[in-house]
């Protein structure tokens, strides 16, 4: 059987029944050519039953305003506001030295707004929420925040320690409502910070459900002000069946020579299609966007959502920590519908696993998102190979879902002097383009298998201008090598979510925890895994104290497996 341990100590000799099982996650990885590394494909299949997420209900909701929550409204915006926050998206600090700079790389899409300068003080669940009781005896919490003027909000906590509760967000939409969470624990990486996913509007409205009050502190809000609920129409000229509808991305919207990528996914590159997601995220007071790729592992029984970006979109795991992954923001069909935004799946935090810099470097970053994959998630697979031809899949100003096509040029001298053709590969636009927020967007071969993350472009104009689409031919684009990413996440896609321990596995061999070379102690094994991981023990006796306060899986492998003395 599999036994779901939750926090515990653990000091006695328990025996585990034998258990296997398995999913089409993966299919079996091939040499690719040069007989180093692997070649993984993903068949995109949809995600079991079991994992699909939970849809919180609020408590309070009984129309467009809860009656029960307590008001805390921001200042009005002033307008020195939003030239600090367009200042400081004039740099970045991880582009390295070379052209592509601030705007270009991350488009802004909102700022930060201190709670403090509201209350003289950050916002609490014992001062500052409208506490009451509901009639199983616990404890509801309750605040609307309000940041006047902006298109989406998204709520920053820290000193977060949940403990018993569960704690959600929600805005009214049309006639019903969106809702984020729930939340719990410490938050993302147990790191006591936390921040909400976005919502529509300028009001979200704060649940805490428990039998006692926790500690959090609510201290600062983004304020979305980059929305272009437009550019699927004006900004665009090519989505006619798009107009009005509400594209998320930043003002002013895509270049209308982008291609909608709905028109050109094929059998091949439907999971890598599926595997792109719109990424926004917090830092240095600013709120940006990106895009980047979930990649499938060599483990057949764990769905586990790893994520490979761009180094200049994040490096830290305090970054990290506000990251907002939204996923399907794309047409329905070619050059149709768009979805309704708000109600698409998203991740929110996660933990930083590597990355590689923009200069001596790839421009890597790759991450544990928190939480599970979307509903219908899609995982792409991945190959050190650097094929002639690519195409890639991106969202651009943060906008729906394009496509392009792009063929090596080799030696590209323009782009020689500020990047290292060891660690990228170069490419020539032949249909579509890259721009603003297609940072750290997979580039794939023709089986959808991802062989980089876009790090920009290069061109030798002078003056660097932004690219239009009268001059796209005076520029290049540049993407990170995955061969080089590769030998610093290869643990990860080897091992995915099992983790093995072989306590009968001689010391001296390579021990990262796969079936192969498996760890030799409880701790070793316990140590890497993580909430929603399982661990597979080799049957034998395992002394030791442990505690366990991940929730994870644990099995007995091939016999009795006795914990303890």
């Amino acid at each position: 059987m599999h036994k779901k341990i939750m926090p515990m100590s653990v000091m006695f000799a328990m025996a585990i029944a034998s258990a296997t099982s398995a999913s089409a996650q993966q299919q079996q990885g091939q040499n690719n050519g040069d007989g180093r590394y692997p070649v993984v494909s993903a068949d995109g299949e949809f995600l079991p039953a079991e994992m699909k997420r939970e849809r919180p209900v609020p408590f309070t909701w009984n129309g467009p305003i809860p009656a029960n929550a307590r008001s805390l409204t921001l200042r009005s915006v002033n307008p020195i506001e939003v030239i600090e926050a367009d200042l400081r998206a004039e740099t970045c600090d991880t582009c390295g030295d070379n052209e592509l700079r601030g705007k270009r790389a991350r488009p802004r899409i909102g700022f930060t707004r201190s709670v403090e300068a509201t209350l003289g003080r950050t916002a609490r669940p014992e001062t500052d929420f409208n506490v009451t009781r509901l009639a199983d005896g616990r404890v509801l919490a309750t605040l609307a925040v309000t940041s006047p003027g902006a298109k989406r909000i998204r709520l920053h906590f820290s000193d977060v320690d949940l403990g018993d509760c569960r704690m959600i967000v929600w805005a009214p939409h049309g006639d019903s409502y969106v809702v984020r969470g729930s939340y719990g624990g410490q938050g993302p990486a147990e790191s006591g910070e936390l921040w909400t996913a976005s919502l529509p509007g300028d009001t979200a409205f704060v649940e805490i459900v428990g039998w006692t009050l926790p500690s959090c502190e609510l201290v600062e809000v983004l304020h979305q002000d980059r929305d272009a609920e437009t550019a699927g129409a004006a900004g665009e000229g090519q989505q006619g069946s798009s107009q009005g509808m509400n594209d998320g991305g930043v003002a002013g919207g895509a270049l209308s020579c982008n291609k909608d990528a709905t028109c050109s996914v094929t059998s091949s590159t439907q999971a890598a299609y599926d595997a792109t997601g719109q990424m926004n995220f917090v830092e240095n007071g600013n709120g940006y966007v990106c895009t980047g790729t979930m990649l499938t592992d060599q483990d057949p029984e764990t769905y586990v959502p790893w994520f490979l970006t761009a180094y200049h979109c994040i490096s830290t795991q305090s970054v990290v920590n506000t990251l907002e992954v939204v996923w399907f923001w794309q047409t329905a069909s070619c050059n149709g519908s768009l979805p309704d935004y708000d109600a698409l799946d998203r991740n929110t935090g996660g933990t930083l696993i590597a990355t590689n810099p923009t200069d001596g470097g790839n421009d890597m970053c790759f991450i544990r998102l928190d939480g599970p994959p979307p509903d219908l998630g899609a995982f792409s697979g991945w190959t050190t190979a650097l094929p002639a031809l690519g195409r890639s899949f991106h969202h651009p100003a943060g906008s729906f879902k394009r496509y392009a096509e792009w063929d090596d040029v080799s030696v590209c001298i323009p782009c020689g002097f500020c990047a290292d053709s060891s660690d990228y590969q170069f490419y020539n636009r032949t249909f579509g383009l890259c721009e603003g927020g297609s940072s750290g967007s997979g580039i794939f071969n023709s089986s959808g298998q991802l062989f980089g993350q876009l790090f920009g472009t290069c061109t030798d104009v002078i003056g660097n201008p932004d690219p239009t689409c009268s001059t796209l031919d005076d520029y290049w684009w540049y993407w990170g090598e995955f061969e080089e990413t590769y030998p610093l996440i290869s643990n990860k896609l080897i091992v995915g979510g099992t983790i093995w321990v072989n306590g009968a596995i001689p010391n001296g061999l390579p021990e990262i925890g796969s079936q192969t070379f498996p760890f030799n102690t409880l701790g070793e094994g316990y140590s890497a895994a993580f909430d929603g991981a399982q661990l597979k023990i080799v049957a034998g006796s395992y002394s030791g104290t442990y505690t366990f306060t991940k929730d994870i899986d644990i099995e007995a492998v091939n016999g009795v497996v006795t914990i303890g003395q």
